[in-house]
């Protein structure tokens, strides 16, 4: 992890609880993410709640998509509102959309 990326982009990241922030590295590393890419690319994950983290991923999971994939690709997806993101795969699914068979072949950066 590049700290001083973490600072500059997420400075509150020094009020933090140090088990809060252990906590989400061993979250994410149970879910098998590339954690030095995720904390560097959202250093606000720290700040994040586990229960809506664990939420998105539940949500993720229930779509069918590759959870792992999806984070080490788009990691501010923790921040997302729930609502907003069930209403576009909605939508998306309205048009005809599979957007778990989009979403697994989006490339990994």
């Amino acid at each position: 992890v590049d700290v001083t990326i973490v600072v500059n982009r997420h400075p509150a990241v020094f009020g933090l609880s140090m088990e809060n922030m252990k906590g989400t590295v061993a979250y994410l590393e149970e879910l098998g993410v590339d954690v030095t890419k995720v904390v560097n690319r959202h250093p606000a994950v720290f700040g994040l709640s586990m229960e809506n983290m664990k939420g998105t991923v539940a949500y993720l999971e229930e779509l069918g998509v590759d959870v792992a994939k999806v984070v080490n690709r788009l990691p501010t997806v923790f921040g997302l509102s729930m609502e907003n993101m069930k209403g576009t795969v909605a939508y998306l699914e309205e048009l005809g959309v599979d957007v778990a068979k989009v979403v697994n072949r989006l490339p990994t950066v």
